[in-house]
């Protein structure tokens, strides 16, 4: 992703979700991974901005464990975190 000025959390985290099922569905064969990603999907289902630390956590560990260079893209820049949680408090 590239595109990350203005975007809110709620935004990141359905192209987020959008991307991790696709990864699934392109690595259904792989039971560990797919078992990962569906936590990590499970985990979005109700994050809020202060749980995005463990989110990005998480996958640090899939990126660390495999080579999924869609999922980089993912992690979003200082500046977007910043304004997110600005926006929680």
């Amino acid at each position: 992703m590239s595109n990350w000025k203005g975007m809110s959390f709620s935004k990141w985290k359905i192209l987020l979700m959008r991307e991790l099922v696709e990864l699934r569905s392109s690595y259904e064969n792989d039971e560990k991974l797919t078992t990962s990603l569906d936590s990590l999907i499970n985990e979005l289902r109700y994050a809020r901005v202060r749980d995005l630390a463990r989110i990005l956590f998480n996958i640090h560990l899939l990126l660390r464990a495999y080579d999924l260079p869609t999922l980089k893209g993912y992690i979003p820049p200082a500046e977007a975190i910043e304004s997110w949680l600005d926006k929680e408090e």
